[in-house]
């Protein structure tokens, strides 16, 4: 794979004219990510500092990836309309802050999200102001490190991590909050569709690539569901119906 990626380069700079890394037929496997239930979530966000609870949860309940969450604006959030909209990541590259915008098209996203959630961030904004003596701009970052400077990816794992051997939680990464909402929309019975655009993955292939596993227990239930269809539709007993 790593092969094919240089040769495509190759052909962009017309230094060869076709990939002979392409359709290779090696398969290739992932690792399972591992998914908190939703008791366990609660268990992490009882134990994580009061100043990002609210992130924890966004992390769970909108899927956000870390940098999404850094990135994340007062202007991002509509207040009525109760959605964040995902604009902009901020991350520690090489020891320097980037901060760009999503790296495909579909990783621009709005996400609507609960009211409490709405309330939460609000909160954050007005202790904020309250402390600085300032009002917001519409471009200030909506969570802070605890130093006050802008937050990044590993400063989140610290947060998380701290939250976690508290809690008594086996280990996990910050991403797998992430896979924990895709665990959890795929439990409520959400199509690949909705979950692909929800998470901003660039095509369903990608969603059902990484969560595909979680599917498994579907046909299950749609077999089951599709009985009880016919049952309550009945209205004549078709013949050795009752055995």
């Amino acid at each position: 794979s790593i092969l094919s990626l240089i040769m495509k380069t190759a052909i962009r700079a017309k230094v060869l004219k076709e990939n002979p890394a392409d359709s290779h037929s090696l398969t290739k496997r992932r690792a399972r990510p591992s998914v908190l239930t939703m008791q366990q979530v609660h268990q992490l966000v009882a134990h994580t500092d009061p100043r990002y609870r609210p992130a924890v949860w966004l992390l769970v309940l909108a899927g956000l990836r870390t940098s999404e969450l850094c990135g994340l604006r007062v202007c991002d959030v509509d207040w009525p309309k109760h959605t964040i909209t995902i604009t902009e990541v901020q991350m520690w590259v090489t020891g320097k802050l980037v901060v760009k915008g999503p790296k495909t098209d579909s990783g621009n996203r709005t996400i609507p999200i609960p009211e409490w959630q709405v309330d939460q961030l609000a909160a954050i904004i007005a202790d904020r102001a309250e402390e600085t003596g300032r009002s917001p701009k519409r471009t200030d970052r909506i969570f802070l490190s605890p130093r006050g400077k802008p937050l990044v990816d590993h400063t989140v794992w610290k947060i998380i991590n701290r939250a976690r051997l508290a809690a008594g939680l086996d280990h996990f990464r910050p991403y797998d909050l992430r896979h924990s909402h895709a665990s959890l929309l795929i439990e409520l019975g959400a199509h690949p569709k909705a979950i692909s655009e929800r998470m901003g993955h660039s095509e369903i292939g990608v969603t059902m690539n990484v969560y595909g596993h979680l599917f498994e227990g579907a046909q299950a239930k749609l077999t089951d569901d599709l009985n009880g269809l016919v049952d309550s539709t009945r209205s004549v007993r078709e013949p050795g119906s009752e055995r």
